[in-house]
């Protein structure tokens, strides 16, 4: 049994991209959507502007990043097809 789940976890390993990708749009979603809650907007206003734009560019970072493995599997089914 052990084996067997060894060599399904490596197989869905090599998926891990583009499961991620179908799940990071709804994940920022709901950050986006818990930033309207009046406790987040409070911390948000004690932040320094430095800790902002790192925050801006962690968002940046991962909105690439889903548009990068998108892109990815779009073009490799068409290389296929």
């Amino acid at each position: 049994m052990t084996a067997w789940a060894s060599r399904r976890a490596a197989r869905e390993m090599n998926h891990l991209g583009s499961m991620v990708g179908r799940v990071l749009p709804i994940l920022m979603l709901a950050l986006l959507f818990s930033f309207f809650n009046a406790e987040i907007w409070q911390v948000v206003a004690q932040l320094s502007m430095a800790r902002t734009w790192v925050i801006v560019g962690v968002m940046g970072l991962l909105g690439i990043a889903l548009a990068t493995l998108n892109a990815r599997d779009e073009i490799s089914q068409i290389v296929r097809s």
